[in-house]
């Protein structure tokens, strides 16, 4: 059985869904129909914006909506420091790349070898 937690930022005019396992098809389509939307990084339904509608399905699945404990500045700081762990990543991978690029064009440190047969070659 899956349990719910509901949550409403006024700052950003929100309401979270917060599932405790996957939701069945069911409950699932509800949750699409009525406009939330999954957030991967932060494991959550989240609807755009407040409806009453919304509301109503959060109150049903949840039982009561509570004030939502992370302001928009803490979850601005989270999400600045996944996005900034993801630049290092990117950073090295790069490195990686133009290494291992000078490794394999060191083979032809002198030049281009000359390709026997092909139309570039002297007649000599």
């Amino acid at each position: 059985m899956t349990s719910f937690t509901a949550t409403y930022s006024p700052e950003d005019n929100k309401i979270r869904l917060y599932a405790s396992s996957r939701l069945d098809a069911e409950t699932y389509a509800r949750v699409k129909e009525a406009g939330f939307q999954w957030a991967p990084k932060q494991e959550l339904f989240v609807a755009p914006k407040w409806t009453p509608q919304r509301e109503d399905l959060a109150v049903e699945l949840a039982g009561e909506i509570e004030a939502e404990e992370m302001t928009l500045a803490e979850r601005a700081a989270i999400k600045a420091e996944r996005l900034d762990g993801l630049a290092h990543k990117r950073h090295a991978e790069a490195n990686a790349f133009a290494r291992r690029a000078d490794e394999l064009s060191q083979a032809f440190h002198m030049g281009q070898p000359i390709l026997v047969g092909h139309h570039s070659e002297l007649d000599l």
